[in-house]
Formats: structure tokens, sequence, C-alpha cells
């Protein structure tokens, strides 16, 4: 195990600006559209997406290809892309060994960038890995990639590697203790929410399901109807004289 310390920063406002970044004894590394919120020393970047979903995305980060192309510091992508100078592929394999010799076969439990970054740093086994700005609470989009992120910092104290996690963060927090405290009521009240939109779902699929065979039936009238207005209209010309 080496001397180093690296601080992977992420995008949450709650403890970014937190980073010790005043202190030269660490390695900072970022991500994505960070250099755009945060100004720092930043030694190592990661942007785990193609050029392609970059420019789709190019209205949210306008200046952020040309960022990329003018990078003095190696970022890290799914390979090293001509258009980005300083890209450098993802050491994948190495990492998955190194994980494998942790006792870590699952190989392909990766749902982050950050999950990315946590590992790579583990494979270098530095003294320290702090987190910040960090959180992953929100459901719709980053909650289901909690899991992994805090899975590989369990695996790096386990390898022992100092994780140290900022007190504001939600990583490794949960609202109660299971069974030696009760569950707050704000949480209760969200639990029974959930579960009157589970239920509230449930019946609009039935209901959706019901309109769909109700509107189904609707249209195969509609086109009876039509049918015989056309055969009523044929032969009220016929017997006005009219030909087929």
């Amino acid at each position: 195990m080496s001397s180093k310390k690296i601080c992977i920063v992420g995008f949450s406002e709650s403890t970014r600006s937190d980073a010790p970044f005043d202190d030269p004894s660490y390695e900072f590394w970022g991500m994505n559209n960070l250099w755009k919120h945060v100004d720092a020393p930043w030694s190592r970047w990661f942007e785990m997406h193609t050029p392609e979903f970059i420019e789709r995305h190019r209205e949210r980060w306008p200046e952020y290809p040309e960022w990329l192309s003018n990078a003095q510091i190696p970022v890290y992508m799914l390979r090293s892309y001509p258009q980005y100078p300083s890209s450098v592929r993802y050491p994948i394999e190495n990492v998955q060994r190194f994980l494998a010799g942790k006792n870590s076969p699952e190989d392909k439990y990766f749902s982050s960038t950050v999950s990315y970054a946590i590992a790579l740093a583990m494979s270098e086994m530095p003294e320290e890995i702090a987190i910040y700005g960090v959180d992953m609470v929100k459901d719709t989009e980053w909650g289901h990639q909690r899991p992994n992120c805090e899975y590989l910092i369990g695996l790096a104290r386990g390898s022992g590697i100092n994780v140290p996690i900022p007190p504001r963060s939600a990583l490794l927090k949960t609202e109660w203790m299971y069974g030696y405290q009760e569950k707050p009521a704000l949480q209760q009240f969200e639990t029974n929410i959930a579960e009157r939109l589970e239920d509230l779902d449930a019946e609009l699929k039935r209901k959706k399901k019901q309109l769909d065979e109700t509107q189904g039936d609707y249209f195969v009238h509609v086109g009876a109807f039509k049918e015989t207005q056309i055969w009523l209209t044929k032969i009220r010309e016929l017997a006005r004289g009219a030909s087929l």
C-alpha cells in the first residue's frame, strides 16, 4: 500500500466544496461537467460517455467538448478518442482483475462514473480515498447507483484503505437504525404514500386495459357504421337510377 491520498469529487453541492483542495498531499480526481462548477488542482478526469452522447447533450454543457479537447490531464474514457487528445482508455480489465483478487468476482458491477473512479483508485492501493460531492439520493436517476458505490467503499475499507465520508454526505447513512429505533413519522407517511401510489398504479393499469378493450370495440362499431353508411348511400343512388 502506497502513501498516496486520492480525493474523488462529484457533483453534489452538499459536500463538494468541503473537499480538501488546499491540501497538497491529495491527488484530486473530477468527472463529467464538474470543471464548470469547481476550480481545483485536478490530476485526473473521468468521462465514461461516448462522444456521441456528449454531442447529443451539448445543449446542457455547450463548452464541455472544447474543455475536453483542451484538457491537460488524463481523461479516462471508454477508449481513447482523437478529438480528445488527452483521453486514455479506462483500464477496465486491470481493474476487474484487481477486484477479483479482492474476492469480488462481480466484474460487471459498475453503475456510475464514481464507481469507476473508486475502483481505479483502489487498484492503486493508496493510503486514503476521500469522497466528496457524492450523495446519490435521487430515486429516479442516481438512487440505483448508490449500492454499487457503497459496496466498493466497503471493499476498499476491508482492503485496509482509509475511506473517509463527510458527515453531511448521504453515503453510508440511513434514516433510522432498524430494530433499535422507531421509524420516523415522516418516513412512515412516505411508506404509506408509496403503497397508495402502487395501488393507484395497479388500478390505472386495470382501467387502461378496460379502456383499450372498450376503445377497440368502439372502433369496430365505427367501422361497421361507416360501411353501412356507404351501402345505404349506394342503394339510394341505385334507387334513383344510378349505375354501379
